[in-house]
């Protein structure tokens, strides 16, 4: 109990810091997952609340997650001013797991330039493991001005990495500035990829 109140704790504090460094959240409420992000109890993901806990917190990083539910992920349109989705593993990697389990995450929307780090659903993954993943008729559009960053559906820049049975349909526009552009993982370094598809539009 005490541990759920800390990191309760520390979600709060971090929202009061994105806040005032102007970093907008929706006016949803942020909700914690139930689980506690170990393998054998890992985070079960059954909200878009549940997404938003985890893109905000990045100390859960290094954890399990699963997703129990569809989402509908329109409403992301609406976070950060209408620059949407914060990607995962933007400002430290993300080196755990997440097993969607064939459930989908629908029409999440992103739309940022100079952000500073690679895009995708996931923006940098170091030895993690993702499978059956599904996103739906995402709609992602970035700038960069740093040619280090590389952008994609799924994973913007993947080390290590396991990504087994993952799906991505949508549309992405880069508008320039990237070091590599593709539909499902931007750069891939090591790790193995198996059972993935997409029907993902890029647009230039």
């Amino acid at each position: 109990m005490f541990n759920d109140y800390k990191k309760i704790l520390k979600v709060k504090i971090l929202c009061l810091i994105l806040l005032l460094s102007g970093i907008s959240l929706s006016a949803q409420t942020i909700a914690l997952p139930p689980g506690d992000g170990t393998p054998g109890n890992p985070f079960r993901i059954a909200t878009l609340e549940h997404l938003q806990w985890m893109a905000i917190t990045p100390s859960s990083w290094n954890h399990h997650f699963e997703q129990v539910n569809d989402i509908d992920a329109s409403d992301t349109k609406n976070w950060n001013n209408g620059e949407g989705w914060i990607p995962i593993g933007w400002e430290v990697p993300f080196t755990g797991s997440y097993n969607g389990k064939g459930h989908a995450i629908q029409h999440l929307y992103l739309n940022k330039n100079e952000f500073g780090s690679h895009i995708g659903f996931f923006a940098h993954i170091e030895g993690a493991n993702l499978s059956n993943m599904n996103l739906v008729k995402i709609k992602l559009e970035a700038y960069s001005k740093d040619r280090q960053f590389n952008m994609a559906g799924l994973v913007g820049n993947a080390v290590n990495a396991t990504i087994k049975n993952c799906y991505v349909s949508g549309t992405l526009h880069n508008n320039g500035g990237f070091n590599k552009v593709d539909k499902l993982i931007g750069q891939n370094d090591g790790g193995t990829v198996s059972g993935c598809s997409t029907d993902l539009e890029i647009i230039n």
